[in-house]
């Protein structure tokens, strides 16, 4: 399967310097060829940080042992790309960062405590494949902290493509 190259993904990701992804997005058709290939490219865009939570790590982890085989095939292959991005979480200059706990908590809320807490500095890109998370994190906009700073909110569509959301309320 061919691989999305460095300037399609500066096309895709534009001025967004963040890119949180949620536990819906991990295992989504066409994740393992979004992911696979931007984690490929990720040192070589410099100045974008892949931020994954430990929660939705686990959920793949879980995916692993289902009896399910399209949840475990999907699993697995996300654990392939997630463990190469592991070598790209070091701490002196981690293109990919890790946040939440191991434990215990929720990937959605870690998902939306990241977007309130990056918006005020970085322009953030969400991709994830659930609508209300998207309206969740949409109605956390604050103009008066977040500046210039902008939320995309994207889906990874079957082609390992992103697909912005769109609502029409967007139109008003």
């Amino acid at each position: 399967m061919a691989g999305l190259g460095l300037g399609k993904f500066k096309e895709m990701l534009g001025k967004d310097d963040s890119l949180l992804v949620d536990s819906s997005s991990l295992t989504a058709d066409g994740a393992d060829l979004f992911f696979t290939s931007l984690v490929a490219v990720l040192p070589r865009l410099r100045k974008y940080t892949l931020i994954i939570p430990l929660e939705a790590v686990n959920g793949v982890n879980e995916g692993l042992e289902s009896a399910d085989p399209v949840v475990k095939e999907r699993s697995r292959k996300a654990a392939v790309w997630l463990n190469q991005a592991v070598a790209l979480s070091d701490p002196a200059n981690p293109y990919v960062i890790f946040v939440g706990e191991a434990k215990g908590a929720f990937a959605d809320k870690t998902v939306l405590n990241q977007v309130s807490f990056l918006m005020p500095n970085h322009n953030v890109l969400l991709i994830t494949q659930d609508e209300e998370r998207t309206k969740k994190a949409r109605a956390l906009r604050n103009p008066a902290t977040q500046g210039d700073h902008k939320l995309h909110c994207c889906r990874i569509k079957p082609d390992g493509t992103l697909g912005l959301y769109y609502f029409p309320e967007d139109d008003k």
